[in-house]
């Protein structure tokens, strides 16, 4: 009787062994499909990031186009402000001579 136990009893571990054999193959097998699924997400991540990018360097590039461009202007319009205001300065100083030449020949000091 002692010897039919003994034997169950190995059977047992037996059948618990190749059903762990089992599990360790679909383990496997879905270890494997799941880092398939994850390189592939990751690689259209990076596909997407990669687009973004590019998408911001275009980007990147027309701003500092329009920052350029504006740059330009501006030194243009200092440029004519500055001929501006040196005129002004000139037109002031000759109206302030013609004021000061007519105040001394209405005083008679010829």
């Amino acid at each position: 009787h002692g010897l039919e136990v003994a034997d169950s009893t190995a059977a047992s571990k037996e059948e618990k062994k190749n059903d762990q054999e089992d599990d360790d193959g679909e383990d496997e097998t879905n270890n494997a499909s799941t880092t398939t699924a994850t390189l592939a997400n990751m690689r259209e991540r990076c596909d997407r990031l990669r687009r973004q990018g590019e998408v911001l360097d275009t980007i990147g590039q027309r701003v500092e186009t329009t920052l350029q461009r504006g740059l330009t202007r501006m030194e243009h319009s200092t440029t004519r402000l500055s001929r501006v205001l040196h005129l002004s300065s000139t037109l002031k100083m000759m109206l302030r001579l013609k004021f000061e030449y007519r105040k001394v020949q209405g005083s008679g000091l010829d």
